[in-house]
């Protein structure tokens, strides 16, 4: 029989097998990495489109596991044979499976009760199942009758996620339905109310042959963050790791950027998009394989970065954000750093600083790169009577806290493009 763990998150209690939001670690050879490490997976990763069909293989499906990955959204298959193989593989290593099955996942015309109850009885005992996937960037027009699928699917499971993704808030007002963002996102949470808010924002771009970051991506990042906290949900975000039209190829700098930008705000769940190729659409590259399943230099990059992130899940899975600030120059609907919880300056660059309180009531502080296209120096000045910082490890699992003294107040702080790092806040 399988684990069933509790967790808490945001004040929302989500049950699930080892195979849901929160996934048991590796415990087979198959999964070891080239240190012969198992490590333990507890932070949510999840890989958007996983291997498709024709890749349900050990080789894989082992290779997602050992980059990090405790989820994955198949989406390019829906039939029942391959289903059941992904379920087998994610079972086998820890992976669980946010399913399509196309009696539950909504193309826009409405589904048929027996046909939704049928698929939930089928696949909701499963071991490695974590979730129905019913829609991907709906309009407003789409929440009645995604309420109404939801409340088919959680009349017979109540205990599954039931995943649905929203647009950015770069999407016309025509995709999304209403005059404005904001209301597209509250119309959503007051309608569908989810168990986990997803979104996504893909910010980087090439513009007049030069990386840009989108101007609106905190203030996405800001309406997320608000809604989240006042339904008491968690909330989910992307990166994006795939090539294509105006997107570039995405470097390491680009990945923590997205990521650690995502933590900074509290996301509870990481998202990739995608980690398969997508084949169906021209002008897409390799992701974190290719079409024929051999890993890319951009599955290296993430395998590095998810498992700093695994390594601090003991810690950031405590945390509740409480606060976030930005350095000048200020993104648009963010607020500006004057001076909060014992840190009174911080300069040397563009910076993203979250703060959190644990269960304990401890304060937390993350301080994240907000260039994703090269590193920085940060003085980080503290108020008297803060005389050191406990900055958690990311290169050894657990979540291990290090004392870090400071000189003078102060604590000099070099980021790599895009980095973050977690501190501890006195004792």
């Amino acid at each position: 029989m399988k684990k069933v763990r509790i967790f808490l998150l945001l004040g929302a209690v989500y049950l699930f097998s080892n195979a849901g939001l929160q996934v048991h670690g590796i415990e087979n050879e198959n999964c070891r990495n080239n240190q012969n490490e198992i490590g333990e997976r507890t932070f949510p990763i999840l890989a958007w489109i996983g291997p498709p069909a024709r890749l349900l293989t050990d080789a894989a499906w082992g290779d997602m596991a050992r980059a990090g990955f405790s989820l994955c959204n198949t989406l390019t298959f829906f039939d029942s044979v391959s289903n059941k193989k992904a379920l087998a593989l994610g079972e086998k290593y820890g992976i669980g499976i946010i399913l399509r099955d196309n009696r539950f996942h909504y193309s826009g015309k409405p589904l048929e009760k027996s046909g939704i109850e049928k698929a939930v009885l089928q696949w909701m005992n499963e071991p490695a199942f974590a979730g129905y996937s019913v829609k991907d960037e709906p309009g407003a027009k789409d929440f009645k009758e995604l309420t109404r699928i939801k409340k088919i699917i959680t009349g017979i499971d109540n205990s599954h996620r039931v995943y649905v993704n929203l647009f950015p808030d770069y999407a016309s007002d025509e995709q999304l339905g209403k005059s404005t963002y904001s209301k597209y996102v509250k119309s959503f949470m007051r309608k569908f109310k989810p168990g986990v808010l997803s979104y996504d924002h893909y910010c980087i771009r090439i513009e007049e042959e030069r990386e840009t970051v989108g101007i609106t991506y905190y203030e996405n990042l800001e309406v997320i963050r608000t809604a989240a906290i006042e339904a008491k949900v968690p909330f989910s975000a992307f990166t994006l790791s795939i090539p294509h039209w105006s997107y570039p190829v995405p470097t390491e700098g680009h990945i923590r950027f997205q990521l650690y930008s995502d933590l900074v705000y509290g996301a509870k769940e990481l998202q990739y998009f995608t980690y398969g190729s997508v084949e169906s659409i021209p002008d897409f590259g390799d992701a974190l394989i290719d079409s024929a399943g051999n890993t890319t230099a951009t599955y290296d990059l993430a395998s590095k970065i998810n498992w700093e992130i695994q390594h601090m899940a003991p810690v950031l899975l405590d945390l509740e954000s409480t606060d976030v600030f930005h350095t000048a120059p200020q993104p648009s609907g963010t607020k500006a750093f004057t001076g909060h919880g014992g840190l009174t300056t911080c300069s040397g660059g563009p910076a993203v600083l979250g703060f959190f309180d644990d269960s304990e009531g401890q304060k937390w502080l993350m301080v994240v790169n907000r260039n994703p296209f090269a590193p920085v120096m940060l003085t980080l000045t503290f108020a008297a009577g803060i005389d050191s910082l406990g900055e958690v490890n990311k290169t050894t699992s657990g979540g291990i806290v290090n004392k870090v003294a400071l000189v003078n107040q102060q604590l000099i702080l070099p980021l790599s493009a895009g980095d973050g790092r977690l501190f501890r806040i006195g004792k």
